[in-house]
């Protein structure tokens, strides 16, 4: 099952854009559409096809999230609604965060376990309790969780499920996948220069884009964890490369280590 392109408009409604890194109520840096995989306060500005790019991948996980934990058979707007839910608080791991799928406690958060047990008015009940972040109740989230939850218990109209009665689309995954395809080729453009290579964090940043746009498309399923490490060891081999090179050319035509000498403008 995919979030529907209704999931992608609230997800960027909910998250506001920026271009430039940013602090979370949380305390994560974050950037684009609320992306914080990778992010510091050194990370480049991004245009907005770039952060197309990572909110495309941030829903793509959080559709793979809410496919591995729920059990039950969902329709499109309870699934759209569980997306953005695990998009804003992630699966969880017991002693670090709590999340959907495991609470920092331990075991699974009660939302998903009333939810599994087929109670889907109790996992109701469960979502307005997510509404801190820093350990502050914020407005914001208040409201998010509210009308995440009416998307969560809305019915699925007829007109949304009778093929007969749609036209031909060919879904959000397609565009979100276009878009995400046309980033990577603008992230290839930023990564063909030098330069780049001379600053790691954006070259790891700029491969773990590529990476995550790439990773639907791949026979096995890789983690934000992995993508990082690959591409923190792709940047790090291609600085050494292009301090190699660097150094070559510059013996090679006579120059010193550091490459051409300033110019004296003095007449």
């Amino acid at each position: 099952m995919k979030a529907s392109l209704k999931a992608y408009a609230l997800a960027k409604g909910y998250e506001g854009w920026s271009a430039v890194p940013y602090l979370c109520p949380g305390g994560k840096w974050t950037i684009g559409w609320g992306h914080t995989q990778g992010v510091t306060a050194h990370t480049p500005a991004i245009t907005e096809a770039q952060g197309e790019l990572y909110l495309a991948h941030d829903i793509i996980e959080a559709e793979r999230i809410v496919e591995r934990a729920v059990t039950v058979t969902l329709n499109q707007n309870e699934f759209d609604a569980l997306v953005l839910l695990a998009m804003n608080i992630g699966t969880g791991r017991a002693g670090v965060k709590s999340g959907l799928v495991e609470l920092k406690s331990g075991g699974p958060s009660t939302l998903l376990r009333r939810l599994n047990e087929n109670d889907r008015a109790g996992a109701a009940d469960e979502w307005l309790k997510w509404v801190y972040a820093g350990g502050q109740k914020l407005p914001g989230l208040i409201i998010r969780r509210a009308e995440e939850r009416a998307l969560f218990l809305a019915p699925v109209m007829a007109a949304e499920t009778a093929p007969e009665l749609r036209l031909p689309s060919p879904g959000p995954s397609v565009w979100s996948r276009v878009a995400a395809m046309w980033a990577v080729l603008m992230r290839g453009r930023e990564l063909a220069g030098a330069d780049a290579w001379k600053n790691r964090q954006a070259a790891a940043s700029a491969l773990a884009a590529i990476l995550g746009a790439l990773a639907p498309f791949l026979p096995i399923e890789v983690s934000n964890d992995d993508l990082l490490a690959i591409a923190g060891g792709i940047a790090a081999v291609g600085g050494l490369l292009n301090a190699y090179f660097v150094l070559a050319t510059s013996r090679r035509v006579g120059l010193p280590p550091g490459g051409e000498p300033p110019h004296d403008s003095a007449g």
